[in-house]
């Protein structure tokens, strides 16, 4: 199984409330001033698009994400468990410890939990509401 986890990156997509969006910024023109390529300058800041923050985000004693193992981010399919909450389209939606009960058994001996709300269809279909009222993961789930 293929799980896509990227979004395309779009500037005129949503970026955290009050965080900047991509930029492109034209550097070079062919042939102007004898130049032989084109070039662009992109700004793409942390929190713009798909991204993973890293443990020292939230907690100033956290890993830098820099020093994390890529061991971190490689996982084989055996390893990932893929949940579907295809109920959670509402805004400020919370996943809870007691949501993931019922996979506790199929979670045990793996090292990547997935979790697909459909959340993402608000991208398009109501940008201001996923840009400002997300599923969020419950601390006690996480821990």
């Amino acid at each position: 199984m293929f799980v896509h986890l990227a979004h395309v990156l779009d500037p005129n997509d949503v970026a955290w409330p009050g965080e900047p969006v991509l930029s492109i910024e034209q550097d070079t023109h062919l042939s102007a001033e004898g130049k032989p390529f084109n070039s662009h300058l992109l700004t793409l800041p942390n929190h713009f698009g798909t991204h993973m923050d890293g443990p020292r985000h939230f907690n100033t004693t956290g890993v830098p994400f820099d020093e994390l193992p890529m061991e971190k981010f490689g996982y084989l399919g055996e390893e990932i468990l893929l949940v579907d909450f295809p109920h959670r389209n509402g805004p400020d939606e919370i996943v809870t410890k007691e949501d993931l009960e019922p996979y506790a058994e199929q979670l045990a001996d793996k090292r990547l939990l997935l979790i697909r709300t459909g959340f993402e269809e608000k991208r398009t279909s109501d940008p201001h509401m996923y840009q400002n009222n997300g599923v969020a993961l419950q601390s006690e789930l996480c821990r």
